[in-house]
């Protein structure tokens, strides 16, 4: 996704005279701009801004041909460290970009702009850099460590048949303090130079720059390098976690705390690479259930606090390519909803809402999807107002929830979260109103009547069943089974299996 970048300038941006060294700030000249560039990050294409954060750099310095920005409030201390591992990293690689020094910033590259927070180091700065002129062809770990190389502070490496940390990927979070501990990191910087060093010999940076994943088998082979299915893009300022797998590329924005799970996810590697992979299988298994055979190019999935009201926690937009969710937990219903948006006649139907509840429930690939539902079983707060105006939580005391715990354990079993089943909770809970006027019609699109009778459809009718209903919806016939009477065989069944 291109990054559009929105640098506001007063009318005739001028700058004062230069003040000179001035020695109680920054060794290095700077001007004083009279009209500070006024910057916000935004996304081209998309309707939200990431980031409330407004930089104003109301100081320009120039040294070695490279124009240097910052804000009149940095430190020397900090203006200087900044400024000398770039012109440090100059000398081995031309910087053609002007450069925004910056503590609220994250180091990152882009087409026309390097942003670098002075506190991280020449080798990560100057990765980030090389990184994004390569395009992030490879593990971030490959740039990085040539950079530690050229700069002389890393070769070689241990023999990887004799590492006991389990550090074998090069992906962007291993090397940054958010991303991994001191030895994990450790690992991945001596791994990084080993694999970069082993390339450098003989070949120049320009051969390492221009080269593939297959340019490096042999190395990657030796070294105990590998490659996994997901890859960590350079995280930015408004969005430090960036995640791409073959179908989605999933956002972490900075401001990011799940309005759901706060208490339960996390941005450490393991949690995010499982999260990844699982979310790849559940639209892959998705997509082939409904027939799809795939996506033109993967499906943007933001996640944020900033992007939709509180009462939502997730929203599709299939004609911008485009989920953005408050909370986890409402990936695979949306990732659902993008799905049938393009199968066959499965979307913008009556059902549509309990069909992709139904499909995120089911999967094994939706851990997350699972928790508000466990929590209720085992009388926990559950904090998703979905199922507060799904009728499972309700102003009695908590009585419907026992009653449904109860039926739960009695059809299969007292649970731990580990082989808990979403989907039975959830049918047991519909069971509580499967009366003789029992409807799948009613109102509430998220109401467990309406997802089991989803539930139904598929087990006794299949995919092509479950389509016609959804099509035409009230007036469906199957075989000889007209619509009132698949009503009539699914309250019967409800009543036989969950109450």
């Amino acid at each position: 996704m291109k990054r559009t970048i929105s640098l506001a300038l007063a009318a005739g941006l001028l700058l004062a005279a230069a003040v000179g060294s001035a020695g109680c700030d920054s060794k290095y000249a700077y001007t004083e701009c009279t009209s500070p560039l006024q910057y916000e990050a935004e996304y081209e294409g998309y309707f939200f801004r990431p980031t409330s954060h407004v930089y104003r750099f109301d100081r320009l310095a120039v040294e070695g041909g490279i124009s240097f920005y910052y804000e009149s409030d940095m430190s020397g201390g900090k203006v200087d460290d900044g400024i000398g591992k770039v012109l440090r990293l100059s000398e081995l690689f031309a910087i053609e970009k002007p450069v925004y020094l910056s503590e609220e910033a994250m180091t990152h590259a882009n087409e026309t702009e390097f942003w670098v927070d002075p506190g991280d180091s020449a080798e990560l700065i100057g990765g980030t850099y090389l990184a994004e002129c390569a395009g992030e062809r490879l593990p971030f770990g490959v740039y990085a460590g040539a950079c530690a190389v050229l700069l002389g502070g890393a070769s070689g490496g241990r023999d990887p048949s004799k590492r006991s940390d389990g550090c074998t990927e090069l992906e962007y979070p291993l090397f940054t303090e958010d991303g991994a501990d001191k030895k994990t990191r450790k690992a991945a910087w001596e791994l990084a130079a080993a694999v970069a060093g082993d390339f450098l010999d003989g070949r120049s940076l320009e051969e390492l720059l221009a080269s593939g994943v297959s340019d490096w088998e042999e190395i990657f082979a030796r070294r105990g390098v590998t490659v996994p299915a997901y890859r960590f893009r350079v995280g930015d300022t408004a969005f430090p976690v960036k995640i791409e797998t073959a179908d989605l590329r999933l956002y972490f924005s900075r401001d990011f705390r799940d309005r759901c799970y706060f208490e339960e996810f996390s941005y450490d590697y393991p949690v995010l690479t499982a999260f990844a992979g699982e979310g790849e299988a559940y639209l892959r298994e998705t997509a082939e259930l409904f027939g799809y055979g795939g996506f033109p190019e993967p499906v943007n999935v933001f996640f944020g606090n900033k992007f939709l009201p509180i009462t939502s926690s997730g929203v599709t937009y299939p004609e911008r390519n485009l989920i953005a969710c408050n909370s986890v937990g409402a990936f695979a219903h949306e990732v659902t909803h993008m799905v049938t948006h393009y199968a066959r006649g499965a979307g913008g139907y009556p059902l549509e809402e309990a069909i992709a509840q139904y499909f995120s429930f089911r999967s094994a690939h939706a851990p997350w999807t699972r928790l508000s539902l466990y929590w209720a079983y085992e009388g926990r707060t559950v904090r998703d107002l979905l199922y507060e105006e799904a009728g499972i939580v309700t102003e009695d005391g908590g009585e419907r929830v026992r009653a449904a715990a109860d039926v739960y354990d009695r059809r299969f079993g007292r649970a731990t979260e580990e082989d808990f089943s979403a989907l039975g909770f959830l049918l047991c809970c519909a069971g509580l109103f499967a009366g003789d006027d029992a409807t799948p019609s009613i109102p509430s699109p998220y109401h467990p009547l309406r997802v089991s009778f989803v539930h139904y459809l598929m087990s006794v009718y299949g995919m092509e069943g479950l389509l016609e209903v959804n099509r035409n919806y009230g007036t469906a016939k199957i075989g000889e089974t007209d619509f009132e009477g698949i009503v009539a065989g699914w309250r019967e069944w409800l009543r036989e299996n969950y109450t």
